[in-house]
């Protein structure tokens, strides 16, 4: 998963995790990965990244249903930034 952390308006941050699981529950059961999902904004950066990773965890849980403790490692030097593309 990739946990993108940006600027909104007026110095407040929000967040937008790429691909969010889900489970299909029609006639052919499966899990399903969804484009992305965007959370709400944030006063700080650690905020932000606070919220996302308790997302992420929830979203496994819930889907999977298996308690999952992951750890995030930030890539957020200027020097990795440079290397990512747009989204």
């Amino acid at each position: 998963m990739v946990i993108r952390v940006y600027e909104a308006d007026e110095g407040r941050f929000s967040v937008q995790v790429k691909p969010v699981f889900r489970r299909n529950l029609g006639p052919n059961p499966r899990i399903e990965a969804r484009a992305d999902w965007v959370l709400g904004t944030n006063s700080t950066v650690e905020d932000a990244k606070r919220e996302s990773q308790a997302f992420v965890e929830h979203n496994i849980r819930h889907v999977f249903g298996k308690s999952y403790r992951g750890q995030v490692k930030w890539w957020d030097a200027a020097e990795h930034l440079q290397r990512l593309p747009s989204w």
